[in-house]
């Protein structure tokens, strides 16, 4: 159940009113009507009748009520202790980094760092709400940690290697869609594996790879054209250049 729309609830019960109660919401008419609407159609029930002179609780609207105020105000206890946590949770610096800007953010990272920190954690998140540490500084010199040439430029080896993937299975007579979601989805799920099983990939390599099959042929190529070098040599590439940018 959408939050918004056990506020709408409250705030037309409230004024009685759909005009008045957008007023206080700082919000139009008809997204509020809306809200109601979604509201009685996922409870099955009216909440209100509307008439001209505004509207008027039905007898399930009283009874629900009381029930939504509760539950509003629970909300507003829960958003307080969150704030209060953060408040207390320490000197975090958390620096959300959209595609393209991984060089202008890890400058900005090493200059706080030379002025500020000798000790801190270095940690990731996709979501902004789970947080994973990839890395403890202890007596930091300044400007020396990077995590740049690894998961900055990452996705764009991650991408090419999807594409690389998919032209393989066009080339084995796949169509390029089943091709492209196949390589993504394999991609994936393996590193699901890795993140949720937390063993070595070397491990779930070796989980997967048949003695004599198809796997192992195919991973003799990957040898062969020296795939673990080179996306090693990236890291490292990317990593020096991005310490260059933030020297300069």
């Amino acid at each position: 159940m959408d939050f918004r729309h056990i506020r709408a609830f409250i705030a037309v019960a409230d004024a009685l009113s759909v005009t008045k109660a957008a007023e206080r919401l700082h919000i139009s008419q008809p997204p509020l009507s809306r809200h109601i609407q979604q509201l009685e159609n996922e409870l099955g029930l009216t909440l209100f009748v509307r008439h001209r002179q505004g509207v008027t609780l039905t007898e399930p609207g009283r009874q629900l009520l009381e029930k939504a105020r509760a539950w509003e105000a629970a909300a507003q206890t829960f958003h307080d202790a969150a704030k209060e946590a953060r408040s207390t949770e320490g000197a975090r610096v958390r620096v959300g980094i959209a595609w393209g800007l991984w060089d202008v953010v890890n400058r900005v990272r090493i200059d706080w760092e030379r002025a500020h920190a000798t000790q801190y954690l270095l940690q990731v998140s996709a979501d902004g709400s789970n947080w994973t540490t990839i890395k403890t500084v202890d007596n930091s010199q300044g400007g020396v940690e990077d995590w740049t040439g690894l998961s900055g430029s990452g996705p764009a080896y991650v991408f090419q290697i999807i594409e690389a993937l998919s032209d393989g299975g066009v080339a084995a007579g796949l169509p390029r869609d089943v091709a492209t979601r196949l390589a993504a989805q394999t991609l994936f799920g393996s590193a699901k594996m890795v993140l949720e099983t937390g063993l070595h990939p070397g491990v779930l390599k070796d989980m997967v790879t048949s003695p004599g099959g198809t796997t192992i042929e195919g991973l003799h190529e990957l040898e062969k054209g020296a795939l673990s070098g080179t996306l090693i040599n990236a890291v490292r590439a990317a990593s020096a250049k991005s310490k260059k940018l933030g020297e300069a």
